[in-house]
């Protein structure tokens, strides 16, 4: 009789069977063996994108998550801090928000096509005096906001 998710997850939270649920077809039993932090230098290649951005998210593997094929595992790569000069000019604006998060690039970011991104850079103090005249009120705000708050600590 096979165990169910349940005693498996109990089972991988006890530090029992790691190396048998490794391998395991469900990938949540994998994912919860890499939360464990066990056998991350195989998982790093897994098929599932949720478990990469589980490992993605304890700082393993990241030369390799760098690229990977999904923005998600990318965007918790970039919330590490790794890969920022990278991932500035990554295609999805999710990961560049992120970077821009993390104080990178602003100076590239602040011409983002996306306004997400500019946002992003204005909350983080830079480009007041371009992303004021932005045409989204979501870019303007935060920026015009942050000139504000400049003037007055002077």
């Amino acid at each position: 009789m096979s165990k169910t998710f349940k005693e498996k997850v109990k089972e991988i939270k006890e530090g029992k069977n790691l190396d048998k649920y490794l391998h395991d077809e469900s990938w949540t039993v994998r994912m919860a063996v890499a939360e464990q932090g066990y056998g991350l230098d195989i998982l790093v290649n897994d098929e599932c994108w949720l478990v990469r951005a589980v490992i993605a998210l304890q700082g393993y593997g990241l030369d390799i998550l760098v690229n990977d094929e999904c923005w998600l595992v990318r965007q918790y790569v970039a919330r590490q801090g790794y890969g920022l000069d990278i991932l500035v000019n990554d295609e999805d604006w999710y990961v560049r928000a992120e970077v821009a998060k993390q104080g990178y690039g602003l100076d590239i970011l602040v011409n983002d096509e996306d306004w997400c991104v500019r946002a992003e850079v204005a909350r983080q103090g830079y480009g007041h005096e371009t992303l004021i005249y932005d045409d989204s009120e979501l870019v303007k705000t935060p920026a015009t906001n942050a000139m504000e708050m400049k003037k007055v600590s002077e």
